[in-house]
């Protein structure tokens, strides 16, 4: 059985999907990519800037339901220009997150949304480790 995954306060998609969704003891959350939690509004800015927001809102979405980065057991980033990017999101990624890191893909990708230069999705579980 699978539901919604959610924060309150959160901006709500437009499109057929859900910002997470819970199945069983394991949590897949949605590419999450640089915008306001509240009004769903693309905060423009650098790799640095872009990478800062999504984590901040990933942070916020999972604290909110009891839980913490370090049940993060998998991230999927995309970058729009790896070549450019990959350093200086490494170094903020780095900040949120101990040893042991969550596993990892990072590749990159022709485009994403409008405005946005990286995308970050993970999986989380809800057991303690």
């Amino acid at each position: 059985m699978r539901k919604e995954f959610t924060a309150p306060g959160l901006a709500t998609a437009t499109d057929p999907y859900s910002v997470g969704v819970q199945a069983g003891n394991l949590i897949f959350l949605s590419g999450q990519v640089a915008c306001d939690r509240i009004t769903g509004d693309i905060i423009p800015g650098n790799i640095k800037v872009q990478t800062k927001i999504i984590m901040d809102n990933i942070k916020y979405l999972l604290e909110h339901n009891g839980l913490t980065l370090d049940n993060i057991i998998k991230c999927v980033i995309h970058l729009t220009d790896y070549d450019r990017d990959f350093a200086a999101m490494n170094e903020v990624y780095l900040s949120y997150f101990h040893k042991p890191y969550p596993a990892r893909f990072c590749g990159g990708v022709k485009a994403l949304y409008p405005g946005c230069i990286i995308e970050i999705e993970a999986i989380v579980s809800q057991l303690s480790s």
